[in-house]
């Protein structure tokens, strides 16, 4: 069982998951970018 598969299995009604590797320098400028248009969404 992944985790992917174990949020599902308690419940989770939503789940956003990625599989790539991300450098840790690029990390806080991507999040950013998600969440600023996630809002406009």
């Amino acid at each position: 069982m992944n985790l992917g598969d174990a949020l599902q299995y308690v419940g989770t009604k939503s789940l956003l998951l990625n599989s790539w590797e991300v450098s840790d320098k690029v990390t806080p400028e991507l999040m950013k970018y998600f969440y600023d248009n996630i809002k406009k969404a």
